[in-house]
């Protein structure tokens, strides 16, 4: 298990125009437009493991409280990230849905995430830049992996569910998400298949969560079903950028017709896995 101290400093503004702004101040960032940055915050990473930390995302509450970033209601166009060098890194805001966020300002809940490139027991510094009014949007963001998001599949917006996405329908094969009897709360996800029809996988999945080699972890999900033929419950997919199913354990609820059943599996992540995909199933 590692750990990484991020300790946040909000700096006081300072007016370019008034010629007081420090010489480490850049305004030389990309997409300025001719505009000039106003505002910034200091972000010093300490790594108290003793391997170097290289490219680890740090993930930082946006918000008013100690410890968190005060960008709330702040333009996501205008923000910029750099090393202590003045390198301009990527970077990623994700609302309380996990969510990215790549205009506008930035709500109430959201979350910052950035590359940590630290050496074993040392601390190092990076500055986020904001506040130009002038500043057109970056068009690259930071690939961010993420814990599982909306466990209970109750947040979205009109038909759409955050977090997860629908295998592609055909005439016989749908998945959805719905209010129909749910288990707890007011949604839960659906899966049709016709009679006779031809056996294929088809499921709502949620990828790249974000897992720790070597943890214990145990899935606990809820299924119903009316003759279902052949599989149904959920799967999921323990592995890395180079083999994605390192493990993949299934949790089988069986075929038949059945009120919402409680179906779990505890696994041990592989040590060389870091990401895992999971979804339902429905075989037949």
């Amino acid at each position: 298990m590692f750990s990484l101290m991020v300790v946040i400093l909000q700096l006081t503004a300072e007016s370019f125009a008034a010629g007081v702004v420090s010489e480490d101040w850049k305004q030389d960032l990309c997409l300025g437009n001719n505009g000039i940055w106003r505002q910034r915050i200091q972000i010093t990473i300490k790594n108290d493991r003793d391997t170097p930390a290289t490219g680890d995302v740090i993930s930082i509450k946006i918000g008013s409280a100690p410890g968190e970033a005060a960008l709330v209601g702040v333009q996501t166009d205008a923000l910029r990230l750099c090393n202590e060098a003045g390198q301009e890194l990527l970077w990623a805001v994700t609302d309380k849905n996990g969510q990215m966020i790549r205009r506008g300002a930035i709500p109430s809940g959201s979350t910052l995430h950035i590359p940590a490139d630290c050496p074993a027991r040392a601390q190092t510094k990076y500055r986020l830049y904001f506040d130009n009014p002038d500043a057109w949007a970056v068009p690259d963001f930071l690939n961010v992996q993420f814990g599982l998001r909306n466990g209970g599949v109750e947040e979205g917006d009109g038909e759409t569910l955050f977090g997860w996405k629908h295998d592609a329908p055909d005439a016989q094969h749908k998945a959805t998400w719905v209010e129909e009897r749910p288990h707890s709360g007011k949604r839960c996800l659906k899966t049709v298949v016709a009679e006779g029809a031809e056996p294929t996988w088809i499921s709502t999945r949620q990828s790249n969560i974000r897992i720790e080699g070597g943890a214990r972890y145990l899935m606990r999900a809820w299924v119903k079903a009316e003759n279902v033929k052949g599989w149904a419950g959920w799967y999921i997919h323990v592995g890395n950028a180079q083999n994605y199913q390192l493990i993949g354990p299934m949790l089988n609820a069986g075929a038949g017709t059945y009120d919402w059943k409680e179906v779990r599996a505890e696994f041990t992540a592989p040590k060389e896995a870091n990401v895992a995909d999971l979804g339902t199933v429905l075989r037949g």
